[in-house]
């Protein structure tokens, strides 16, 4: 899979996928130069091993197909997949 790399003006990484949507299946789609990192597939934030959201002063919010969950209901709906 190719992915389209902007970087911005603040050294902001955004990987979009061939149709122009945050994407990427190996690491987070977004990278802020200040550690914080979120994860899309497809658009929406997620992410099946771990958070999607991971704030560089130790905040984390966990997504599946953009649906925020709590870690322990993540925890759950992971095993079920």
């Amino acid at each position: 899979l190719r992915y389209r790399i902007d970087i911005d003006e603040f050294g902001t990484r955004h990987y979009y996928s061939a149709d122009n949507r945050l994407h990427r299946t190996v690491g987070p789609a977004v990278l802020w130069t200040t550690g914080d990192s979120f994860w899309f597939q497809n658009g929406q934030l997620h992410r099946t091993d771990g958070p999607a959201i991971e704030y560089s002063d130790g905040r984390k919010f966990w997504y599946l197909n953009h649906r925020p969950l709590t870690e322990d209901d993540f925890n759950q709906a992971v095993k079920a997949l």
